[in-house]
């Protein structure tokens, strides 16, 4: 099963773009982690994660800057080749279900 659960908050505004696959927002999640380092505070991860269709438009219409979200997400394998022939991999964070935490 392939499902990660992210609550954090958005560092900015959403933009909806146009792909031929369809509409997609790209959002940055700043999440806390849950134990404090060695100075006693929390670091923060900065993930992208990619909205598609119905996610990206509920994120634009309800959510802005520093709003407080939790999102149900899937991570997605990518394969590429540079020019010089070599094989890439990376994963992407794709954000399925938006839930406002107020």
């Amino acid at each position: 099963m392939n499902i990660v659960l992210l609550n954090g908050r958005l560092t900015h505004d959403v933009e909806i773009k146009e792909h031929p696959n369809g509409t997609y927002a790209h959002i940055l999640l700043a999440v806390r982690r849950d134990f404090r380092n060695s100075d006693g505070t929390y670091d923060t991860d900065f993930l992208p994660i990619t909205l598609w269709e119905g996610a990206a438009s509920t994120c634009k219409e309800y959510c802005k800057k520093g709003s407080l979200i939790s999102i149900k997400c899937r991570l997605q394998q990518n394969k590429w080749e540079s020019e010089d022939g070599k094989t890439h991999y990376g994963i992407d964070i794709i954000g399925e279900k938006i839930s406002l935490i107020i």
